[in-house]
């Protein structure tokens, strides 16, 4: 193992990725960091859990060096009474996560870089093996970190299950352990920085991630939309934090205030049906089962040209680490509505590049999409600025780098020790 890292050596990386079955914002950071580290010379190879080389992003893998577990998509809740009713889960049993670690050989690369859940195990198993480093990129905290919540109204009894399921006490001492363990954790946003310092006791490296603007077609807004015909978009694979029921409610507000929008929502439900269902069954209540539109998947052009083609991006999400869409939203040069409970509202500025709302409150929503049909300065404003503000802040290239350098910092530290 190399101590030092000098200017311009190449770099021996192991970047992993628990589910490239879908095409998402964790997968595609990971795939374009993979894409850029390449380019500059050095040697990736990329391992995940599951791979589905049609349906995450097949351009990008098309380039790549995989090696994967199990070749097919991977869906959270198969085979459910075997996982949730004769043994817990990981992080106790972290079986699969061994499996991928010993896929790795030995003395195979001088970095590990892990992404989003599963894999920083897979991570500590081959650093305690092979005395690598690793370079945790910690897109949400994982669910055996953060605990149940407490207090009178605080968490669910879904909440404590899964918790006690996941190991409970065990199983969270179990990880902290692994994560304490890991050379550098990287987050996107100053409340996860803060939430990870407390849950685990260590201070992560905070970075924002990119984005290729240029392949975005730009369509600068002139005017304000149609209030009888407003096109709206929302784009995430189903999970709660999405907030869809937010968008929704809002949408029926709006109708009351003659704006009259159609839906479209764009996202796998692989990952919890039940939410995805509860979503469609919310459109039937609201009365709008005519104005929304539901897609699962779409190849990577006929999502940009939905970009292109809205009048407006909606991003409710929270709690959201990041948040990819609502910038590639800009790069089309389509206004954004942002909450504040996603990390990326945290470069943006309100009224300038993009409008806030408060997480949780479908009424501002609606309020937002009723001022942007009226007020026409305001729209345009939003179209011109975010496209500049993409263009100016948000690379993959800038990403890149960043993680680059940091690489080569942790791989400065002799034995790649913290």
């Amino acid at each position: 193992m190399r101590d030092v890292v000098r200017a311009g050596e190449s770099i021996r990386i192991a970047l992993l990725v628990w589910d490239l079955s879908i095409s998402g914002g964790s997968q595609r950071q990971a795939l374009e960091l993979a894409r850029y580290l390449m380019g500059r010379g050095h040697v990736v190879r990329v391992y995940c859990g599951y791979l589905s080389r049609s349906k995450c992003y097949p351009d990008l893998l098309r380039k790549l060096d995989v090696v994967c577990l199990h070749e097919r998509d991977y869906v959270e809740g198969r085979n459910n009474f075997l996982r949730w009713v004769l043994y817990p889960p990981e992080p106790l049993f972290t079986g699969q996560a061994k499996a991928l670690a010993d896929m790795m050989p030995d003395g195979g690369f001088d970095l590990v870089n892990c992404h989003d859940f599963m894999v920083y195990r897979s991570a500590y198993y081959y650093k305690r093996a092979n005395k690598v480093p690793v370079v945790w990129m910690v897109n949400d905290l994982p669910r055996s970190l953060v605990g149940p919540k407490s207090g009178l109204g605080g968490g669910s009894m879904k909440d404590l299950l899964h918790y006690l399921i996941l190991g409970g006490p065990l199983g969270h001492r179990s990880d902290l352990r692994r994560v304490r363990a890991l050379d550098k954790c990287v987050v996107f946003d100053k409340p996860t920085a803060e939430a990870f310092a407390k849950k685990v006791g260590v201070a992560p490296v905070r970075m924002g991630s990119g984005l290729d603007s240029s392949v975005f077609e730009c369509r600068p807004r002139s005017k304000a939309p149609d209030r009888k015909k407003l096109k709206v978009l929302d784009v995430g694979v189903f999970y709660p934090h999405r907030r869809y029921e937010d968008l929704l409610n809002a949408v029926a507000l709006a109708k009351k205030d003659g704006v009259m929008a159609e839906v479209m929502i764009v996202g796998s439900d692989a990952y919890d049906k039940i939410y995805a269902s509860g979503t469609r069954e919310l459109a039937s209540a609201l009365g709008l089962q005519n104005e929304v539109k539901f897609i699962c998947n779409v190849t990577e052009e006929e999502l940009r040209r939905l970009y292109a083609d809205a009048d407006v991006f909606v991003f409710p999400n929270y709690p959201q680490t990041w948040g990819l869409a609502p910038f590639e939203a800009m790069a089309s040069g389509t206004p954004v509505i942002v909450s504040t409970g996603a990390g990326a509202s945290e470069v943006m500025t309100d009224g300038e590049n993009a409008l806030l709302v408060p997480p949780g409150r479908p009424e501002a929503i609606a309020s937002c999409l009723v001022r942007l049909c009226d007020d026409g300065e305001l729209y345009v404003r939003l179209s011109r600025n975010g496209r500049r503000f993409v263009e100016e802040n948000i690379s993959w290239n800038a990403y890149g780098m960043r993680m680059e350098a940091l690489f080569k910092e942790t791989l400065s530290k002799p034995g790649g020790e913290k």
